[in-house]
């Protein structure tokens, strides 16, 4: 069943966020902009960490305001459920994505959310069972087991 969300424009992240929480049936307390979130940069003296996989190294790619950007735009297609664009972006997004990036969690839960309002069970649990597997501790983690209760 679809839920259609009809709400006033507040400004973009705040309008998206109370949209998504009210699909996701929680509040959205605690909420931290991605844009206040701190970056983590390593020491000078740390040599540079190697991708594991080569294809990661698309991460450096897309510039990290750029994919600010995009989730953005994601949110907000999911907010006026055009979810095949909203997969689109995040597509984009969860190739660029290692284990270790601090919005990772976001993108894939997003990923899986979406492949499940479009009906595909099975790409909706690769999404959800990576958010479980590289970020078992973050807040997405406990909305990706929520969901995927919901997909048995």
């Amino acid at each position: 069943m679809r839920r259609t969300l009809h709400i006033a424009r507040l400004a973009p992240p705040a309008a998206a966020l109370l949209a998504i929480a009210a699909m996701l049936g929680c509040s959205a307390a605690g909420y931290e902009p991605m844009q206040a979130q701190r970056e983590v940069r390593p020491e000078a003296t740390a040599t540079p960490r190697q991708p594991a996989d080569p294809a990661l190294t698309a991460a450096a790619a897309i510039p990290r305001a750029r994919r600010l950007e995009m989730l953005e735009s994601a949110h907000d297609d999911i907010v006026e459920n055009r979810y095949t664009a909203a997969v689109e972006s995040l597509k984009t997004l969860a190739d660029a994505t290692a284990p270790d990036d601090p919005q990772g969690a976001e993108v894939f839960f997003w990923l899986g959310f979406c492949e499940q309002e479009l009906s595909r069970p099975a790409q909706a649990r690769a999404a959800y069972g990576r958010v479980l597997r590289d970020w078992p501790d973050s807040r997405y983690a406990a909305y990706a087991r929520k969901r995927l209760a919901e997909l048995k």
